[in-house]
């Protein structure tokens, strides 16, 4: 009954991520889920499709996600658009830069499928409820 489906773009070169992450977004949680391999190719979808949360790797070729970000949060398009890092590296000053670029959680590999899941859901809850920018 809910065409209002959440719209979430994952943007990770990794194959096997990007079908986890969709199986469990689209599947069990019943989001709609758009794909982008590249930080190129998901800057693109992100301005032309209506987006409500992005969950990004930070480790791509090309474009990497913290540039990735950084473009999202300097574009008056995706600027207010929720952003998840998602990545290998634990490192905190790269936890740190993140956030400081505009990042809204942070993700490590990995992946805890179920708190990334529920996370998800918290923020679209405060997205739909009025909570946003």
């Amino acid at each position: 009954m809910s065409s209002n489906k959440s719209r979430i773009l994952i943007i990770e070169d990794d194959p096997s991520v990007r079908s986890i992450l969709q199986a469990r977004l689209s599947g069990k949680d019943g989001h709609d889920v758009l794909l982008a391999e590249d930080g190129e190719s998901g800057l693109r979808q992100a301005e032309k499709e209506k987006v409500d949360l992005i969950i990004l790797d930070w480790m791509m070729p090309g474009l990497n996600g913290f540039e990735t970000l950084k473009a999202l949060k300097n574009d008056e398009q995706t600027l207010n658009i929720p952003v998840f890092m998602l990545t290998g590296k634990k490192v905190m000053d790269d936890i740190e830069r993140a956030f400081e670029a505009g990042a809204d959680g942070y993700f490590t590999k990995p992946i805890r499928i179920n708190e990334l899941s529920k996370r998800v859901l918290v923020v679209l809850n405060n997205i739909e409820h009025g909570s946003g920018a």
